[in-house]
């Protein structure tokens, strides 16, 4: 990856963790789990390139206006875009009051073997939603996809029950007709 984040889609969300958040989808993803949610995101094509500056002043603009309380990277896999996401969430933490939740299929223990990253997303990251999507598991519940995932507190900003309140899907269209279809356990269209 260059020197630009590839990105699926960015969105304003009440669905994807607790209070109105900026969601940022990422593109790319090798884990395919059957029945993923979001399959568009899975290729490795680029999708919509954006600097970590730009991506961060968007964000923090939103901040600004109060028009978010936090932050969420979903994808696709948003680690396998690790070193510039590392980079934005500096940026985050360090210069905003932004919360931030992260979905990864990586384990926390494939996470502990990947070189100064564990340490990293603790101190930047205060959840990590974690595990490969398994279809048969499916719970669709608190943000949690599947049973086999496990949600991770890194900072005391949020606990469980925080999420127990978070919509389990949101349906949202835009001025010119596009829809965009999100949560946990999102509805079929």
């Amino acid at each position: 990856m260059g020197k630009l984040l590839n990105i699926h889609d960015f969105s304003l969300s009440t669905a994807n963790g607790p209070g109105r958040r900026a969601v940022i989808w990422f593109q790319g993803c090798s884990f395919r789990c059957k029945g993923c949610f979001n399959p568009g995101a899975l290729t490795m094509d680029i999708h919509k390139e954006i600097s970590v500056d730009d991506l961060f002043n968007e964000v923090r603009s939103l901040e600004m206006k109060g028009e978010i309380e936090g932050i969420t990277l979903s994808g696709g896999e948003p680690l396998m875009q690790i070193d510039l996401v590392l980079q934005f969430l500096e940026r985050v933490r360090n210069e905003t009051s932004l919360s931030v939740i992260v979905f990864t299929g990586w384990t926390l223990e494939e996470i502990a073997k990947m070189e100064d990253v564990p340490e990293a997303l603790e101190k930047l990251v205060d959840v990590i939603i974690a595990g490969r999507y398994v279809e048969r598991w499916r719970i669709a519940s608190g943000l949690i996809g599947s049973s086999n995932k496990k949600m991770y507190f890194f900072t005391q900003r949020y606990r469980e029950y925080d999420f127990r309140e978070v919509p389990v899907s949101e349906i949202r269209i835009s001025l010119n007709g596009d829809t965009l279809v999100t949560g946990i356990n999102p509805a079929k269209l």
